[in-house]
């Protein structure tokens, strides 16, 4: 899939050799584009490579993974005590 930069980077004109290719549509196209550019102008993962993207996209979801856990066990002592303390039974 190209990138923005890959797409900016192709000439009207040559845009203009594709079917189905007219002005309106290449009009729509540099609006998404810009859009996208200055949307990601302030994303730091702008920069960022498909490898590097993958790797915080991995890093970020074992993170999640990890705080998903410690909230279970957190709602899990939560709750055994709530009912302890109200003398109800435990739930689990």
């Amino acid at each position: 899939m190209p990138s923005v930069r890959d797409v900016v980077s192709i000439a009207d004109a040559d845009w203009l050799k594709l079917r189905g290719m007219g002005a309106k549509s290449l009009g729509r196209l540099w609006s998404v584009a810009q859009n996208v550019q200055r949307n990601a102008r302030n994303a730091p993962l702008a920069g960022m490579t498909e490898a590097e993207l993958q790797a915080e996209y991995d890093r970020l979801s074992d993170a999640r993974k990890a705080i998903d856990d410690q909230l279970k066990a957190v709602r899990s002592e939560f709750l055994s005590r709530l009912f302890t303390k109200h003398g109800q039974r435990d739930p689990a």
